[in-house]
């Protein structure tokens, strides 16, 4: 919707849900549960409930049942993108009813809770809850919502005291040397040693012989096989049909070099092995803040790993191979790596900034994957490189890279063609209207989560000066009960106010990038570019310059200090080929010399996007340009090369012919421009 008509919309009475058709109801479920190792059985349960208050109410299920079911923390500030994508659904109009098996599955955190009830209700969208008889429905009495806080009161409390419970069971458990449950179960070649009399949890592992011996067979393989590389043995686990540890997927070199480097096999494991903690991050697109989980091996930290973790007692753990086996094999492991370093890494040849694309920019043609900056020893430059199959011998899409000095270099210049022929203008311009609604919505979703919150804000401000007064009516001293009472709710919204107050203003961000996407699509739709540089404090555009402007100011830099020599190294082979001294080789060698200069000079002088692609080089800094490619959703779609019997009737495949710009990527309908002469533009 344009934005000069976004206030003439039309308005319709909204229905509430229970007034009307009940068959022509919408309805989703939506079920979470925090442990990634749950079983099945606890999202089948809070489905089943959700399924039987829909099925009681004769609404219509909309989506398939499990649709909208997650594994995430509750309590954690972590990305939702099932909650989100639901709250998406509201938003379009899709659905009418949320239904949950209870409230606690929508978050552990009141605040957030809410927060995602009150953006839904901005679209017209209830959320119902399974175990709130008879309908579902939140309490709207002064009574029903007493007793709802309390009740959410109450479940925090439990949360807080089965967390209490549970850490002491745990430390007592480390500290006898017994394996933890963890949500993974006993590493792949053990299961539990079976209850004994009286016990009421597992105690320790026992060897699961299958296993075992397939893990023996790996540590044998690598150790007296050159040619047993992991990727071939993952082939040859898949190929046997052998489950991975997860039970999941398939094999890949990764999961066996893991599994063969760790020292629980040969008698040597640890209790306390990995460190798992949450940090916030901020999405550098969105600026939204989450806790994001991070985890490091102790076992590479010599001191960690023998001040910070706990031996296992003795016969807790069966050793399945020798300690000098598992030496040997990890030693040839550590010789087998081919890669001295990749960008970026500590000890790395090549530095973050030596390349321009990365963060998803490049990505293989054939997998749709991410390509990687890659560097190997023996090669002078960096490569982007899709490697997907090393790690994944299963995947359908073979190992290939590209010189990233190149692509840099070409996707630079057709950036700037698409920046200065008007053509390509028109072209970014109807690719950039589809995508404007879809921006407009993300904004528009932005702004009513800052309104639920600012809701929130104005209840508790509501609440909190009640309780004042409630306060300012009674005696501290012979009404000791009641004034500590108000004085602890008091507190407590204090505390939930603080927690509102920090979403809010991590949402202020959010709303800022999408509005200014959806400002940077507006100027695109118009025909409006954002290129520009500066220059002696001076502004240019550079989509609205001449050839003769570009060209003078690329005077005032070393960008046309070539041009200027090769014009007087051309007036100078002019005047040497008239010699009537020169023999006819050198004579035609001259004139061919001659030839190719003129045609370079020639292309120079009439190339506005070669001379914007120096421009933007001169003038923009590596960030600059990098937020001007993120700014226009650019991805850069890269194919394998020519077979190798290709290779040799045709020669390499240029990099020109591999290489395909896509603008305003992100819904896949945006407009792709590559620099193959059988295909220069294609709208998508």
């Amino acid at each position: 919707m344009d934005m000069a008509t976004a206030g003439k919309a039309k308005l319709k009475t909204y229905v509430p849900i229970d007034k009307r058709d009940q068959a022509s109801v919408r309805a989703v479920i939506l079920a979470r549960t925090s442990n990634p190792g749950a079983r099945d059985d606890d999202v089948e349960t809070q489905v089943s409930r959700a399924e039987e208050l829909i099925a009681r109410k004769g609404w219509r299920l909309v989506r398939d049942r499990r649709a909208f079911a997650e594994k995430r923390s509750g309590r954690r500030n972590v990305e939702r993108p099932v909650l989100d994508a639901v709250l998406a659904l509201a938003q379009h109009d899709e659905i009418d009813v949320i239904v949950c098996s209870e409230f606690e599955r929508v978050s552990r955190v009141k605040m957030r809770r809410w927060a995602a009830i009150a953006t839904a209700l901005e679209f017209g969208v209830e959320f119902r809850f399974a175990n709130l008889l008879p309908n579902g429905k939140l309490p709207d009495t002064r009574e029903g919502r007493m007793y709802l806080s309390m009740a959410e009161e109450f479940g925090e409390m439990e949360a807080e005291r089965i967390r209490e419970r549970t850490e002491p069971g745990l430390a007592r458990r480390r500290a006898a040397g017994l394996p933890g449950s963890g949500s993974a179960g006993p590493p792949y070649g053990y299961k539990w040693r079976p209850k004994g009399e009286g016990q009421r949890s597992y105690t320790a592992y026992d060897e699961d012989k299958s296993k075992a011996d397939i893990l023996r067979d790996l540590y044998r393989r690598v150790d007296t096989d050159e040619r047993a590389s992991l990727r071939r043995l993952a082939q040859e686990l898949d190929g046997r049909g052998i489950p991975t540890p997860s039970g999941r997927g398939k094999w890949t070199a990764t999961t066996i070099d893991r599994m063969l480097r760790n020292p629980i096999y040969c008698g040597r494991g640890r209790l306390l092995r990995w460190k798992t903690w949450y940090e916030p991050e901020q999405n550098d697109e969105t600026h939204r803040v989450k806790d994001q989980p991070k985890r490091t091996d102790r076992l590479r930290d010599k001191k960690a790993w023998a001040e910070e973790t706990l031996p296992f007692a003795p016969g807790a753990v069966p050793v399945l191979v020798e300690p000098e086996l598992w030496e040997r094999v990890v030693r040839k492991l550590d010789e087998r790596k081919r890669f001295a370093g990749k960008l970026g890494r500590a000890g790395s040849p090549h530095g973050e900034m030596d390349t321009l694309l990365h963060h998803g920019l490049v990505r293989c043609a054939h997998c749709k994957g991410k390509m990687v900056r890659w560097w190997r020893a023996g090669l002078q430059q960096p490569y982007y490189r899709c490697n997907k199959r090393a790690g994944s011998p299963g995947h359908p899409c073979a190992i290939h890279g590209i010189p990233a000095p190149q692509v840099d270099t070409l996707v630079m210049e057709l950036l700037a063609t698409v920046l200065t022929d008007p053509d390509k203008v028109v072209e970014l311009a109807d690719a950039a209207q589809r995508q404007y609604d879809e921006a407009t919505s993300v904004a528009e979703l932005a702004s009513a989560k800052l309104n639920a919150y600012r809701d929130q804000l104005d209840r508790i401000a509501a609440e909190r000066a009640r309780y004042h007064r409630m306060m300012g009516m009674c005696d501290p001293v012979t009404d000791a009960d009641n004034y500590a009472d108000f004085q602890a709710k008091v507190e407590r919204l204090d505390r939930e106010r603080e927690d509102i107050e920090s979403a809010a203003m991590a949402t202020v961000p959010e709303r800022e990038r999408a509005t200014a996407r959806q400002a940077m699509l507006d100027a695109l739709r118009h025909g409006r570019m954002l290129m520009t540089v500066e220059h002696d404090g001076r502004t240019y555009d550079l989509t609205q310059m001449s050839h003769t402007d570009l060209h003078a100011l690329l005077d005032f830099e070393a960008g046309n200090r070539f041009q200027r020599a090769a014009e007087r190294g051309l007036a100078e082979m002019e005047s040497r080929v008239t010699d009537p001294a020169l023999d006819a080789v050198t004579r035609r060698e001259l004139e061919e010399d001659i030839a190719q200069l003129k045609d370079y000079l020639y292309e120079y002088r009439v190339a506005p996007s070669t001379l914007a692609a120096n421009l933007i080089g001169l003038y923009m800094t590596r960030e600059q340009t990098r937020k001007l490619l993120s700014d226009l959703d650019v991805v850069i779609w890269v194919s394998r090369p020519r077979s190798r019997q290709e290779m040799a009737e045709k020669g390499a495949t240029p990099v020109k012919e591999r290489v395909v710009m896509e603008l305003l990527a992100g819904s896949g309908r945006g407009m792709r421009v590559c620099a193959s002469a059988a295909n220069t533009s294609v709208l998508t």
